[in-house]
């Protein structure tokens, strides 16, 4: 589902998700030729987190986030910067392999860092800006 905003140019993009419409947030905005995605988490058909494994959560958010992208006109080879967030320390060396999964150089410029989160369950969480390269697919 997409709504256009009352700035123009602006549009904002639902992923293909069956929750995505009943949270409270745009999963990506497209604005002057880039989208800005929101957080990307392992999240399952009802929007829980499905794993308590690192891997399978790291690879479900960047398949998540490469499912917004391509919604929204991009892909991962066309992405800017990739922020991840991630619960422990000690999954940082998955997250760099996962991550290579999916990205490849050049890379895009990257924040990595650890911190807290509100969602139970979450050990990741991965957003991103990329360049929109064609037409956006379906919205709904």
């Amino acid at each position: 589902m997409s709504a256009m905003s009352g700035m123009s140019g602006m549009e904002h993009v639902q992923g293909p998700f069956p929750w995505a419409d009943r949270v409270d947030y745009s999963q990506a905005v497209v604005a002057n030729g880039l989208v800005f995605v929101s957080g990307q988490y392992a999240a399952g058909q009802n929007g829980e987190v499905v794993s308590e494994d690192f891997a399978t959560q790291a690879r479900m958010a960047f398949e998540n986030l490469g499912l917004v992208l391509k919604r929204a006109g991009a892909s991962f080879d066309t992405l800017v910067q990739v922020r991840s967030f991630l619960l422990r320390e000690q999954d940082f060396a998955a997250y760099q392999a996962i991550r290579r999964e999916f990205l490849h150089r050049p890379f895009p410029a990257t924040l990595a860092v650890c911190c807290g989160f509100s969602y139970p369950g979450m050990l990741i969480e991965i957003e991103a800006v990329a360049l929109v390269t064609t037409a956006p697919g379906p919205r709904a």
